[in-house]
Order: structure tokens, then sequence, then C-alpha cells
């Protein structure tokens, strides 16, 4: 009903607005993993990916990226270790990636990625960018639109301090506007 749809489309602004983007936000009925999932199907398939994984989270998206291509690799830290940012601009500059994921705060170790550094990197190489932000929005600074990041997945029970249960997936305005023009008429 109209009640409903007013309430989806502010909240879906709010959140464009948090995540410092000019693009669409989705709320998807499920966990953060539904988003990370809608990332995979929507954007992986067929496509040369690389996770960057120093968690347990880098491996639930490495497990999500591998559902989709076969042609996925990673750039592996020990748990809880800071990324090396010349190591992942070697590993980026080895091979064309179509995308490349990474989460932003891992929980799991507790420690706060520099999204922002390596959506740079990547994006001189031509990567798409995308981010597992599900403990960090609401709490850390994310300026996806300055930070040339294209996808941000999360989710409405760590940093919003909202029930569980509310996965969102926040696609910026230029992705979008890709998309829209490969989509039949």
């Amino acid at each position: 009903g109209e009640e409903f749809r007013n309430l989806y489309i502010d909240t879906a602004d709010r959140l464009s607005r948090i995540l410092g983007s000019k693009g669409l936000s989705f709320l998807i009925p499920g966990s953060g993993t539904m988003a990370l999932e809608t990332i995979g199907a929507t954007f992986c398939n067929n496509k040369s990916c690389l996770i960057i994984n120093n968690g347990s989270f880098g491996d639930r998206i490495y497990n999500v990226s591998t559902r989709y291509s076969a042609n996925t690799d990673q750039v592996l830290f020990r748990r809880g270790e800071i990324f090396d940012l010349e190591k992942i601009n070697s590993q980026i500059k080895s091979k064309k990636y179509d995308l490349l994921w990474m989460v932003h705060v891992d929980t799991s170790v507790g420690i706060l990625n520099p999204i922002k550094e390596v959506s740079s990197m990547a994006k001189k190489r031509g990567c798409l960018v995308f981010v597992d932000a599900i403990a960090s929005s609401g709490m850390e600074e994310i300026r996806m639109d300055d930070w040339r990041i294209d996808g941000i997945a999360t989710a409405s029970q760590k940093g919003f301090s909202c029930p569980a249960g509310l996965g969102m997936l926040t696609i910026n305005e230029e992705l979008i506007r890709s998309i829209e023009h490969l989509s039949p008429s």
C-alpha cells in the first residue's frame, strides 16, 4: 500500500545518504548475507573476482563469490592482519579483474580495513568495488560516491542497532545507469 511504499522509499533514501551515495538503496527481507548473495548473483556471474580476506567475514564473501564465479581469487591475510596495500596492489596488477570485494569492519577479528585506499587502487585498474559494511554502516565513515565504491551490503542489526532481519544494498548511481542501459525495453 501507499503507506508502506512511502516508508520504504524514505528509508532507502536515508540509507543512501548515510552511506554517502546518490545511488539507490534496496531493503531486502532477510539477513546481511542475503544482501551479499544479491551482489554475488547480480555482479559475480562469470566475472573475474578478487576477494580481499583477513577474517571470517572475508571467508563468507569468498564463499558467496565462488558460488557465482569459478574465476574467483583472493588476497589472503592472517586473521586480523591489517591489509598490506602493496600486496593487494600487486595482485590487482597481475590479472584483469572485473570486481573487487572486501569487508570494511570484520567483527570476527575486530579490524577496520582501509576500503578507501583499496577502492582507489581497484578503480585505477577498472574494477567494480563492493564492500561488506554490515558491521560498519551507521558507525564508521563511509563515503561511497567520493571513494568510488560501487555497492555496499549492510544489515539492520549491527551499526544501525535495529532488529535483525533486514538486509540492505546500496548501488551507486553510475552502476545503476549502466544496469538500466543493459535492460531490455
